[in-house]
This record gives structure tokens, sequence and C-alpha cells, in this order.
């Protein structure tokens, strides 16, 4: 049975959200509507989470090489690439990575130094306070 298995979570706060994010091995995202730039695989990805997503919006750019996607209302696509990850470790752990350093660039730290650069090589504006770089990563993907 698949929800021994599966947890379909909807709409959660964001506390247990974050504690999800801990235990699971994927997020998935089968939504019709486009999603522009969907946050929430940007959270699943800094926790090394491998998300498998419906194919419009950003969301191809998003997961490139760091995710996959399935055509719209396309379960057979989604549960394909669900058991493909599954059945091949190296290429789960490899998207794993891969997603994690990519979503680092989106912390909060490093949207604070793309703004500081763009505020001063663009608009000449000074900036106060030394700039922080972002941290690498502290991913460890699931086995």
């Amino acid at each position: 049975r698949i929800d021994a298995q599966v947890a379909f979570m909807g709409a959660i706060p964001f506390d247990e959200a974050m504690l999800c994010y801990k235990r699971a091995h994927f997020l998935v995202l089968p939504s019709r509507h486009s999603e522009g730039w969907p946050k929430v695989l940007a959270e699943a990805m800094c926790h090394g989470l491998v998300c498998v997503a419906s194919d419009h919006g950003l969301i191809p750019w998003m997961l490139q090489d760091r995710g996959l996607v399935f055509p719209v209302d396309d379960a057979k696509a989604l549960a394909a690439n669900l058991v493909t990850l599954i059945n091949d470790p190296a290429r789960y752990r490899a998207l794993s990575l891969s997603s994690a350093h990519w979503a680092q660039r989106y912390s909060l730290e490093g949207l604070r130094n793309a703004l500081a650069t763009l505020l001063t090589s663009r608009w000449k504006i000074a900036i106060n306070g030394p700039r922080q770089h972002a941290p690498e990563p502290a991913v460890t993907p699931v086995p």
C-alpha cells in the first residue's frame, strides 16, 4: 500500500514543514497550475531532498540537473520518476547534493549578497557593513 510509504501532507505550518524536510527523501509537487518560482522546491532542496514536479512555469529550470519533471496529470510518468530514483541510489545522491548546493544560492545570506552586489555595481549605492559570504550547505543526503 502506498500510504504505508508515502505521506501526503498538504498545507502545513512552517515549523512542521521543516521537520518533514528532515525526515523526507523526496518532495513531489504535482501542480496543475503554473507555480512561477515555487519556494517549496527551494526549501526542500536546501535540505537535500530530490524534487519531482510537474513541468511548467520555472520548475523545469529549477530542477534542471537537480530533480525530475513530468507532464501535468501524468501519474505514470511521476511514478516512473520515483521508481527510477529508488532503483538508482547513486543518481539519487547526486541529485540530492546538486539540489542542496543550488538551493544554497537562494538562502537569506545569498540573496542579501546578490542585492548588495546589484546595488553597488548597478546603482553605485554604498552598502554599510561587511558583506558575508553564504556558507557551504551542511547537507548530508539520505542514503
